[in-house]
């Protein structure tokens, strides 16, 4: 089965003239993985001709402002783009709390399902017949 990875990102903390902030999207078929999302990311989905209404799961591997904060954004550009599919999320613990947080703060009110998921450490967060996607710990330099 065919797989395209789109980098919509690969600047490291502070993006340059030609790279955006951290966003890999891998395209398999019909679904859409999104691991990380950082600034600028609605842009890139136009740019790269990536629909705003299909199924999608995004993955955020962890809280550094470079890798979540064009979550916001992207959140609310799906409610006002009418967004109907469903959108599932995956973050290290808190990501619940931070997407609770964004809807009480912005009024996001979103017109798509949506689904949360929290996880630590090393875990399976899916596993199907065609795929398994899973978490682990890493060192992460922040120099």
């Amino acid at each position: 089965m065919p797989v395209e990875i789109i980098f919509l990102g690969t600047a490291g903390a502070v993006p340059t003239e030609n790279r955006n902030l951290i966003a890999t999207l891998l395209r398999r078929n019909r679904d859409l993985f999104l691991f990380d999302v950082g600034e600028d990311i609605q842009r890139q989905f136009v740019k790269a001709k990536i629909s705003f209404n299909k199924p999608l799961k995004i993955f955020i591997t962890h809280f550094h402002g470079d890798h979540i904060n064009g979550l916001p954004g992207l959140l609310f550009r799906f409610s006002i783009s009418e967004r109907s599919e469903p959108l599932e999320i995956y973050g290290p613990k808190g990501i619940l709390s931070f997407i609770k947080c964004l809807d009480e703060i912005t009024g996001l009110h979103n017109t798509f399902p949506i689904k949360v998921y929290e996880f630590r450490g090393n875990t399976t967060l899916i596993d199907t017949q065609e795929y398994v996607i899973r978490s682990f710990i890493v060192e992460h330099n922040t120099e």
